[in-house]
């Protein structure tokens, strides 16, 4: 199946299989979203090669957000790149059939240097106001 940067697909009817997909969106992929409900996340694991990282993380609403994120060298998803997911059974059954994800290609993820920069930012600003509230009541 050709896709873009943004995309659904569901789960095989019988919750195990692999799907087969290309990267047709016109640029190089440096990160993959799969958004899904119905499956716990802690049911849910992640093998892969084409990314440095894989995450799995509940979300607020019951969704569970898989992230495929850092590009090894020669890694992500190139335009024009064919590629698989694939579903499998674990000790506890297969994944529910018929089951929906929403895809998202390069989606801005922060890389953990720049939420460190982040916070010890807004830490040198909360603390120069502290520094300036005690010179004005001085």
């Amino acid at each position: 199946m050709s896709v873009g940067l943004n995309f659904s697909f569901g789960v095989p009817k019988g919750g195990s299989g692999t799907l087969f997909f290309t990267n047709n969106s016109g640029v190089n992929w440096t990160s993959l979203t799969l958004i899904e409900k119905g499956e716990p996340a802690a049911d849910i694991s992640c093998k892969q090669s084409l990314f440095l990282n894989c995450s799995i993380t509940p979300l607020k609403d019951g969704q569970v957000e898989i992230l495929l994120a850092g590009v090894k060298c020669g890694g992500g998803i190139r335009n024009g790149q064919s590629f698989s997911i694939q579903f499998g059974c674990n000790g506890k059954g297969c994944w529910p059939g018929g089951l929906d994800f929403t895809a998202h290609a390069n989606a801005t993820v922060p890389e953990p240097g720049t939420i460190a920069l982040m916070v010890t930012g807004l830490s040198a600003i909360v603390s120069r106001r502290k520094l300036w509230k005690t010179r004005l009541q001085a």
